[in-house]
């Protein structure tokens, strides 16, 4: 069976090639995390983390502000009441504008069953929802 698991290495040679090496170290670092929607494939490290929040986020270049780009509603991030257009704010009350990939990477990722506290500001009003991590797409 194939797999649909890309190792760092290979995703790193991807973004190079698509994005060039400028774009390509802030967003590899970013998308370790997550699952991509649709596909079935994760990019991430498996030899360290086990689940997921389930949801593919974009980080602003100048301001530093994370949206939820995707949901899908059968991952854990939806399921939770998230949605697509979320500014994502706080992990576990600790604010996401100054994390750079690998801190992101850090406090989303983990155990699967295990939760998170996710602040989000949807249209001025913030919630905070707490996600319990899914199993990544095989």
């Amino acid at each position: 069976m194939k797999s649909n698991y890309l190792s760092y290495s290979n995703a790193t040679a991807w973004f190079r090639r698509s994005l060039g090496s400028r774009l390509a170290a802030r967003a590899i670092s970013l998308l370790l995390f997550l699952a991509l929607a649709g596909s079935g494939a994760v990019i991430g490290c498996a030899s360290t983390w086990t689940g997921s929040v389930g949801a593919v986020l974009g980080k602003g270049k100048i301001d530093g502000r994370v949206f939820v780009r995707d949901a899908p509603p059968d991952m854990a991030a939806a399921k939770a009441g998230v949605r697509i257009g979320d500014e994502l704010v706080a992990v576990d009350g600790t604010p996401v504008v100054a994390m750079s990939p690998a801190d992101m990477h850090r406090v989303l990722a983990g155990p699967v069953g295990s939760k998170v506290k996710l602040t989000v500001d949807r249209g001025g009003e913030k919630l905070e929802l707490t996600v319990e991590r899914g199993p990544l797409r095989e």
